[in-house]
């Protein structure tokens, strides 16, 4: 099965805030091999339609730069595996994951806590599990909250979860 990764793109770089990116290089996969390089554009304005647009378009893995909680929650709730902080010429972040190197220190965002960010996305220890009730289509779900205050998303309606008790 053919997998989709796609690369935010930004003046032949990896741009630098995924949440403000127009962009992105586009790539189909099949048994290790690039089948296919296509460009798309990515709507700026509304975080839901931007997820929206990167599952419509199928893909599988986002590498991008800097990125909110908020969007990667977002983007997390379509299936998509995103691989954040990540900063240099797109060609040698994009031969970098093809060749499984992705993860070198070189590739880190500057003042990046590298170790953190390959566990868990600079995220690590930020969130409890709980018990949670979406008000936009009440579904009820155990998820992990966002202890700093910015909430998860629903990923059926993309509404700001909320703790059962609230």
């Amino acid at each position: 099965m053919p997998m989709k990764i796609a690369f935010s793109s930004w003046n032949n770089r990896i741009a630098p805030v995924f949440d403000v990116a127009r962009q992105i290089i586009l790539m189909e996969v099949e048994s290790g091999r690039v089948t296919s390089k296509t460009e798309a554009e990515l709507p700026i304005d509304n975080p839901g339609e931007k997820a929206q647009r990167l599952a419509w378009l199928g893909v599988n893995t986002l590498v991008c730069g800097a990125v909110s909680r908020f969007m990667h929650e977002l983007i997390s709730s379509h299936g998509i595996t995103v691989i954040p902080f990540i900063a240099g010429d797109l060609q040698e972040v994009i031969r970098a994951w093809e060749e499984k190197r992705l993860d070198e220190t070189s590739f880190a965002m500057p003042g990046c806590c590298t170790r953190l960010r390959r566990r868990s996305g600079c995220m690590a220890g930020s969130r409890e599990w709980g018990l949670y009730i979406c008000p936009g289509c009440g579904q009820e779900r155990r998820y992990k909250k966002d202890i700093a205050g910015m909430g998860s998303v629903c990923p059926k309606c993309g509404s700001i979860l909320r703790k059962r008790n609230e």
